[in-house]
């Protein structure tokens, strides 16, 4: 599946952590910094499956713990209107 970032938003770096603000709901968001590297391998590569492997490999992490994290910041991201996939 293809990760695509919606436009109405406004990003900004706040040393490790990322502050995401969506334009459409008024809503801010703050992402640490695992959820930060999450979102920016997103916005590189698109593919979840592909940014998932990257994560696995990059974090001393068993693959059941991260898959329940992993798809719970998507989840998350998709319900506040960061992302949709398809």
């Amino acid at each position: 599946m293809k990760v695509t970032i919606e436009k109405e938003i406004i990003v900004t770096k706040m040393n490790d952590e990322l502050a995401i603000l969506n334009i459409k709901s008024g809503q801010y968001f703050n992402l640490n910094a695992v959820a930060t590297r999450i979102w920016n391998l997103l916005c590189e590569h698109e593919e979840i499956d592909l940014v998932f492997k990257m994560i696995l490999d990059e974090y001393d992490v068993e693959e059941s713990l991260l898959k329940k994290d992993f798809d719970h910041i998507l989840n998350h991201l998709n319900r506040t209107q960061l992302v949709t996939w398809a």
